[in-house]
């Protein structure tokens, strides 16, 4: 029986641990917070898809690492902006064997791990012995209590959004790319082997990439534009799409991301993205993505993790982003006002 945890049950987190309590052999467990983990224990957690709906009932739910054994395979599906701070807990929940997997969204912790030096320059004014990065994991604790050995990184293409407690709506296709964050490892990865195997077991479609960076790259180039742009209008992504400008406004923000890339070595294709007219886009409504929802909710913003960090590293390699920095502040502004009106809300009160 392999024991696996989903940490934060968040919309994508909700949709692996439906298809993960379908499968033989695993002992599921997972931690979320709030009406959606009530519902979850009292009611369990319903997937909606295209095809219909999948319920599963979760029979450790819970809302503390501390109240679960160790497990083998704990998949984090925490927010980038949360990771740090469950650093300890994650670290002490995994078994001398398991292993962390990282499924959030832009640049990931554990960057630097089994890179030249030359790559990992970007968080050397931090701590010149540990390639952390310090925006990301700025006192070193997920290096420190995980550390990057454990971890299989991740990259997943699917449309979620939780629209009420215990139930999560998925849209369209999932793909997961998992990698080894060490290159030298990847060819001779068994434990990569077999968590494919699982998830494909599962029906979460996944399969192993070749370079997990490169992959991360390619998945920032959609973030980059839809993410940032819809979040700062407000659009969900079709509308964005069907604007000219907002559309070009996504385009300039991809090419400068490749240009970063490119300056640390990797090689990104263009995002392949038409623009839809009226009426191919129109009725359906368009997906919204994550970091419109958390706007949406009132939750903190992605931000270091999609746009701050590959500024540094723009900076650091000398490439001038001038669309990206300014979107950066904006949505620096954005993620300040945001965490103002949650914390004047009445339950903060």
């Amino acid at each position: 029986m392999t024991r696996i945890c989903i940490y934060g049950a968040g919309a994508i987190g909700s949709h692996f641990a439906v298809r993960l309590a379908q499968c033989p052999g695993v002992s599921l467990s997972l931690i979320a917070r709030g009406e959606h983990l009530v519902t979850i224990q009292n009611n369990g957690l319903t997937l909606e898809t295209d095809s219909g709906n999948v319920h599963a009932t979760i029979s450790q739910a819970v809302g503390h690492a501390r109240n679960l054994p160790p497990q083998d395979i704990v998949i984090v599906g925490l927010k980038a902006t949360d990771i740090a701070d469950h650093a300890q807990h994650i670290g002490s929940l995994l078994t001398d064997n398991g292993i962390a997997v990282f499924i959030n969204n832009g640049i990931p912790w554990w960057w630097g791990y089994g890179l030249d030096a030359a790559l990992t320059r970007a968080a050397a004014e931090s701590n010149a012995d540990t390639p952390t990065l310090a925006l990301l994991d700025p006192d070193g604790a997920l290096w420190s209590h995980i550390r990057p050995e454990r971890v299989i990184g991740g990259v997943v293409y699917s449309p979620n959004e939780i629209v009420k407690p215990g139930h999560v709506r998925h849209r369209g296709q999932t793909r997961i790319l998992l990698g080894e964050p060490a290159p030298q490892a990847v060819a001779k990865s068994t434990r990569l082997s077999a968590l494919i195997k699982l998830l494909n077991s599962a029906g979460l479609t996944a399969t192993a990439a070749k370079d997990i960076r490169a992959s991360v790259w390619e998945k920032l180039l959609v973030n980059i534009a839809n993410n940032t742009i819809c979040a700062l209008t407000r659009l969900d992504n079709q509308a964005r799409m069907r604007s000219p400008d907002l559309f070009n406004l996504g385009r300039t923000l991809q090419a400068e991301i490749r240009a970063v890339a490119a300056a640390m070595g990797w090689s990104v294709p263009p995002a392949v993205e038409s623009r839809p007219t009226v009426e191919t886009a129109a009725p359906a409504p368009g997906h919204r993505p994550s970091m419109l929802q958390d706007v949406l909710r009132g939750r903190a913003l992605e931000v270091d993790a999609l746009v701050g960090q590959p500024l540094q590293f723009a900076r650091q390699f000398g490439i001038a982003t001038p669309v990206l920095t300014l979107v950066h502040t904006l949505l620096s502004g954005l993620d300040c006002s945001v965490k103002q009106q949650a914390a004047r809300a009445p339950d903060h009160a």
